[in-house]
Parts: structure tokens; sequence; C-alpha cells
């Protein structure tokens, strides 16, 4: 569901891509989940979208670990 989503969004949204990067992550495709998260990373620093950016930093720190990102990891 996530890569139809940013099919249909032609990968240009930042929240949807980090969606499939957990998504990514979450079935152990590390390789493709840091992708996703950097591209999203790149859109949400050129839309100025500080608080967005550092957040999903975060989460490609755990993927670049090849771990997923989960809520309960905080």
């Amino acid at each position: 569901m996530a890569e139809t989503a940013c099919e249909i969004t032609d990968y240009r949204i930042p929240e949807t891509l980090d969606v499939l990067a957990a998504a990514y992550a979450e079935t152990r495709q590390f390789h493709k989940a840091i992708v996703a998260a950097q591209n999203a990373h790149q859109l949400a620093v050129a839309a100025d979208r500080t608080e967005l950016a550092e957040q999903i930093k975060i989460r490609l720190r755990f993927y670049e670990a090849e771990l997923p990102y989960r809520e309960e990891n905080l």
C-alpha cells in the first residue's frame, strides 16, 4: 500500500516516503528503507520542514543499523 501511495504522489510527499521506508525496514529490506528515508529527508529539507526532516533522520539511523523503527524503540 505504501508503494502505491508513493506511486500515486510521484514520490514527492516526504511523509509517504517515510511510511514506505518503515514498511521496507519491517520486511528487512534495509537498503530500500535507507533510500526511501534519504529521499524523504531531502524532500522535507527542501520544503523547509525541519522538524519532519529531523524525525526522518532519526529513523534513518535505525535502518542503517538494520533495525526497523518502532515507537517502543524510543
